[in-house]
């Protein structure tokens, strides 16, 4: 690079991105992975003609050096235009196939092309990773993420966008919810109100038939009786997560398995006959919550009770071992 003020005024006019692979150097910390490329090349002891800003782009360091060593070249680049042709070693031109870009540089497409998309991607992750806005805001960002994979142009990394979600430190559960409820709103007759919570959003959706209703797994427990019920629930897990696993490595056969489910079934309704813990599915949580005792305690699984573990002395927890809050009367 020959001139400073054309260096600095090319990385100014390119928002401090890579134009190829979207590489944020906005942080100054960061900004030293960034490189100025001159596409006409100066040559050795070239004429400063070439030594413009419209000859010059912006690129990650890592490009940069696939472009010096022939693997990658930009057949043109027009900043104005928005025209930018990339083609690898054979000279072939991938712009738009996004097989070859996932080979070569790990992405799916430039972000030259996506810029306004990418910024507007950016400022909603940025809302969501927070989680300080309104659930109606994070549902919109989260559809926005979601919408056309677009999540792959921020993280080119995840396989899905349950995995980009779990990288925003959000349930990809309920980051999923979220996106399905604005993508309703967005694309239906009945539009989520202004500080109106996912809850009863989701409820006048299902009032209307737009979305079914959901169902969902609750466990009643007699806390009196919350140990016992704690060992005979980990054993059980343990004994069908050990026949599962022997059944689909051929290990065990279904004859087996079925004896195993068996006892299994036996182990949970001799629990549910000493009134140990209670199982319902339902979609009014309330109701079961108005029925409640003196001792005993209500938890919501959640649509899928294999999620659900006991640990004894600490209650119940989730897949990932955080504890379960529940309502105790």
């Amino acid at each position: 690079m020959r001139s400073k003020a054309v260096k600095n005024e090319v990385l100014k006019l390119d928002n401090y991105h890579g134009q190829i692979v979207g590489f944020n150097g906005e942080d100054l910390e960061e900004r030293g992975q960034l490189e100025v490329h001159h596409i006409v090349a100066l040559g050795m002891g070239g004429s400063d003609e070439l030594d413009t800003v419209d000859n010059c782009i912006t690129l990650h360091g890592r490009v940069h050096r696939l472009i010096h060593d022939g693997k990658l070249h930009i057949e043109k680049f027009d900043r104005e235009n928005k025209i930018l042709e990339i083609s690898d070693e054979t000279f072939h031109v991938i712009t738009r196939d996004s097989k070859a870009l996932k080979k070569l540089l790990g992405i799916t497409a430039l972000y030259f092309h996506n810029r306004e998309l990418f910024d507007m991607l950016l400022e909603a992750q940025e809302r969501v990773c927070r989680k300080t806005r309104e659930e109606r805001e994070d549902a919109r960002d989260m559809w926005a993420l979601r919408l056309n994979d677009s999540f792959d142009l921020m993280d080119p990394t995840a396989k899905s966008f349950p995995d980009y979600a779990l990288s925003l430190g959000w349930s990809p559960g309920r980051a999923n919810r979220f996106a399905s409820l604005w993508e309703c709103s967005e694309n239906g007759d009945i539009k989520w109100d202004v500080g109106e919570s996912a809850t009863d959003f989701g409820r006048r959706l299902t009032a209307a038939g737009v979305v079914k209703s959901q169902t969902f797994w609750y466990v009643m427990l007699n806390l009196k009786h919350r140990a016992d019920t704690a060992r005979k629930m980990q054993k059980l897990l343990r004994d069908l997560n050990v026949a599962k696993e022997n059944q689909a490595s051929g290990r065990m056969d279904k004859v087996e398995l079925s004896l195993i489910l068996d006892s299994a079934i036996h182990t949970v309704s001799d629990a549910l006959k000493a009134k140990e813990f209670e199982l319902s599915r339902t979609q009014d949580g309330d109701k079961l919550r108005e029925s409640l005792e003196d001792g005993e305690a209500l938890v919501r699984v959640g649509k899928f009770i294999s999620g659900l573990r006991f640990k004894k002395d600490e209650g119940l927890t989730n897949w990932k071992g955080e504890p379960i809050k529940y309502d105790v009367i």
